[in-house]
């Protein structure tokens, strides 16, 4: 979580590559209007997330004033959620967009956050990942022949989309498995996790991806998130097209 004020309001944002915008706001701590209805969706825990834009300027400030800037147009919705569930103090999501152009850093072990001008000098074990920002950083994924589309998404725990064929293919393998659990925080009444075995990035990193909420659906995609991420620290360069995964000690 990022400290941060929007106009006179103090609290915290989430740093979140999936949300595909500079900003998304919380709207049940902020007093925005609701100028014009954007979409209708659910956020990858389950809730229902009814997005709008407010007009009017707004001021934000994030690393205690080491950013400051004037946003219009800005886009919120109501994140009552992760209010109760993670911080009472959300005031919203710091997306991907305007950090397609910078190079950040990310150690959730030492919960901090780096802001590049250059590409640092890489110590230690590392590995390079190629990625396509689309607009999410994505790559290709195989899983005992079966081909995943994986992307980087840090407002994500993990999930992990599959056709029915999929599923069948990699359970009856013993490379996916799966339990159910009670949901909460206004997430659905069950929830089935999952755990991938023998996931292929590249012929430097071959593991296992767990912690992943699981769902049927029309295609193969795994969201990397914080049960992923948390094992690296990693160094993102989307405008050069890589993430760099810095081997721990």
């Amino acid at each position: 979580m990022i400290n941060g004020r929007v106009d006179a309001v103090h609290g915290r944002f989430m740093f979140d590559t999936g949300t595909p915008f500079s900003y998304l706001l919380n709207n049940n701590i902020l007093p925005v209007n609701k100028d014009e209805f954007i979409a209708s969706g659910h956020a990858g825990s389950g809730q229902p997330v009814v997005i709008f834009k407010h007009r009017n300027p707004a001021h934000i400030s994030l690393f205690y004033g080491v950013i400051e800037e004037m946003k219009s147009d800005i886009l919120h919705a109501d994140f009552d959620f992760i209010q109760k569930g993670v911080a009472c103090d959300f005031i919203g999501m710091i997306g991907i967009e305007d950090l397609k152009e910078r190079i950040f850093s990310i150690n959730y072990q030492e919960q901090l956050i780096r802001v590049y001008d250059e590409l640092p000098e890489i110590g230690g074990e590392y590995i390079k990942l190629l990625v396509n920002n689309n607009p999410l950083p994505e790559l290709g994924l195989t899983v005992g022949g079966v081909s995943i589309t994986g992307y980087f998404d840090t407002g994500n725990l993990g999930s992990l989309l599959l056709t029915v064929e999929a599923e069948a293919l990699l359970s009856k393998a013993g490379l996916l498995t799966s339990k159910t659990l009670n949901g909460n925080h206004g997430a659905p009444g069950r929830i089935v996790m999952g755990r991938l075995s023998e996931v292929k990035f590249n012929d430097s990193l071959y593991t296992a991806v767990d912690g992943l909420t699981f769902e049927y659906g029309e295609s193969n995609r795994l969201a990397l998130g914080y049960s992923f991420l948390k094992g690296y620290e990693s160094i993102w360069d989307l405008k050069n097209g890589a993430i760099y995964l810095l081997m721990k000690k």
